[in-house]
């Protein structure tokens, strides 16, 4: 028998009835109805972040300039364009235009100077042999990523 539960029989002479006494031994903290809904919500959540997280780390087509790049990690949010972002962190306040419009002046990497990509501008954090690695602005639509790029996808570089 359940310990939670203790029955026993009681007459009601006035309607001569048999009823039965049923006492429930409450516990504290929340029913098994609670907990299985609150492991629902967390099961829920953890497939909503996991989403959320392979949509946020993974490029699909068309969601980027070049579509190229690996060890793509996200750093920071920011819906500024990729030009303006890049003249925010260089301290730039003179126009550049549009990426796609701004004439490299260097075909050498090196840290600190933009990468040019089709219609795209990233700054350079790190230079490997044939790759950079970038920070940038609008990659992934409203984040601030970082991403390992051949630089054979490179157009030239940018020094200011």
């Amino acid at each position: 028998m359940n310990q939670n539960f203790k029955s026993k029989l009681t007459l009601d002479r006035k309607n001569g009835l048999i009823i039965p006494d049923t006492k429930i031994n409450v516990r504290p903290g929340p029913s098994l109805l609670e907990l299985e809904l609150l492991r629902e919500t967390e099961r829920k959540n953890r497939d909503l972040l996991e989403r959320e997280r392979e949509r946020n780390t993974s490029v699909p087509n068309g969601e980027s300039y070049t579509g190229q790049g690996k060890d793509i990690a996200i750093v920071g949010e920011s819906y500024e364009q990729c030009v303006i972002y890049f003249k925010r962190v260089k301290g730039i306040t003179t126009s550049l235009g549009y990426a796609g419009n701004i004439q490299p002046n260097s075909q050498t990497p090196e840290v600190g100077e933009g990468a040019l990509e089709k219609g795209h501008i990233s700054l350079v954090i790190a230079v490997g042999d044939g790759w950079v690695r970038v920070r940038e602005s609008n990659y992934i639509r409203g984040k601030v990523t970082e991403r390992t790029i051949d630089t054979k996808y490179i157009r030239g570089y940018l020094k200011i």
